[in-house]
């Protein structure tokens, strides 16, 4: 702790005092000259709320003068980690829970400046979620939030948070009924999810275990970089780099292959095991691989689900974007980076605005379309979540124009 004071003319030096909550002032050390108008206090070890109060006065000789105090309180700052759309003219804020505070107070405006602004008080350290009502329908919410605490009187606050955002009225229930009426009747079967990456919230329909096709690379990749450093070490890192570039941007089956191999140590049945022991660790309950690709499916397949696959890609953005709570994904930043140079882009970035990004996976079989992908850089700035899965198709070229079109929709939603 730095502590600084105005100069008294003619004084010998200063004595320091501290004090912390409300206990006595002990004397912590004496300054000399009148010029010195500073002291680092480096014996204190600054506890979250908690209030330290430090005191100075000036003397000559033997001579004292009077007290000059100042309390001081080091809070941590809370991350905001959703604001949903909860409900008609309302919102959910959630947040992280700091210890020891008196509680948080959320800020939220329809300006993303807060010129002007409304605050509500959250009372209480084990508080991680308010409902805030009386909002206005078609309208954007920003949102901050920051802690608070007491002490002699007086309430102290840490800074504030990051903000998130939210649209009232465009509400995921809302568009997860909608998207699915534009569904196909004739042509397959269907599920999609979507995550509003702006508020956390996130939905499926029809969720369940569907034929992967090449979205089984994706987790393929995950396995790989959550064994980097050994699989570089043993096969050469510009090898495993090659063989995840080619696996994810061109969707190389070879290489998704050799990387299986790699896993197992030159055992592609070791290797998919240990695909599958990532999914599950990872709760990934509705994927497992049980084929190389190309393999025949005669004794196994690989299967996935648009939720599995949409809390894939949103942890991956949240590490990117510094928001991830509990984070389990090792090398997030490279796996994004990967999926930013997908080459194959005629479903869910066919019909993206200009200059509107998608990092994406797709996955094809003979009666299979699936994409999945994060869209970024949007208008809004709400950045999206979305998967879509098709099986036992009958016009795959319907289904790609369908993907890319509902995509697109989803996009609008939001974001126009």
């Amino acid at each position: 702790m730095k502590v600084t004071w105005g100069a008294v003319t003619g004084a010998s030096g200063y004595y320091i005092y501290r004090k912390t909550g409300s206990g006595s002032y002990s004397r912590i050390a004496a300054v000399s000259g009148s010029s010195t108008v500073s002291y680092t206090d480096t014996a204190v070890k600054s506890k979250n709320a908690t209030a330290y109060t430090y005191a100075v006065r000036a003397y000559y000789g033997s001579t004292k003068g009077y007290y000059a105090a100042k309390t001081i309180v080091r809070l941590s700052t809370p991350t905001l980690t959703g604001v949903s759309n909860s409900s008609s003219a309302q919102m959910t804020v959630s947040w992280t829970k700091v210890s020891g505070v008196a509680g948080y107070q959320i800020r939220y405006s329809t300006s993303s400046s807060f010129s002007s602004y409304d605050s509500v008080t959250v009372t209480g350290a084990s508080s991680t979620e308010k409902v805030i009502t009386g909002l206005t329908k078609g309208k954007t919410y920003y949102v901050l939030i920051r802690t608070y605490y007491s002490a002699s009187g007086t309430k102290y606050y840490s800074g504030w948070s990051g903000s998130k955002s939210v649209e009232i009225g465009k509400s995921l229930s809302t568009l997860l009924t909608q998207v699915k009426g534009l569904l196909p009747t004739g042509n397959g079967s269907w599920s999609f999810y979507v995550c509003n990456l702006a508020s956390g919230e996130d939905g499926a329909v029809n969720n369940g275990s569907m034929q992967a096709a090449s979205l089984i690379k994706l987790y393929i990749m995950g396995a790989v970089y959550e064994n980097y450093s050994s699989l570089c070490s043993r096969y050469g890192t510009s090898a495993v780099d090659s063989y995840l570039n080619a696996m994810i941007t061109v969707s190389d089956n070879s290489a998704a292959n050799t990387l299986v191999s790699y896993l197992g140590s030159g055992s592609s049945s070791a290797g998919m095991s240990v695909v599958n022991a990532f999914c599950r660790n990872h709760g990934y309950t509705d994927t497992s691989m049980g084929r190389l690709l190309l393999a025949s499916s005669a004794n196994g397949d690989n299967y996935t689900s648009v939720r599995d696959c949409g809390n894939f890609l949103k942890e991956i953005y949240q590490i990117n974007a510094g928001t991830a709570v509990g984070a389990t994904l090792f090398h997030a930043d490279k796996m994004y980076a990967l999926l930013k140079q997908q080459t194959r882009r005629n479903k869910i970035p066919a019909q993206m605005p200009s200059g509107v990004g998608v990092a994406n996976k797709t996955g094809e079989l003979s009666t299979v379309e699936n994409d999945a992908g994060i869209v970024y850089n949007t208008a809004k700035g709400v950045d999206l979540v979305i998967v879509f899965m098709s099986e036992n198709l009958t016009a795959v070229g319907s289904a790609q124009t369908e993907i890319a079109a509902d995509s697109r929709y989803i996009y609008a939603y939001y974001n126009e």
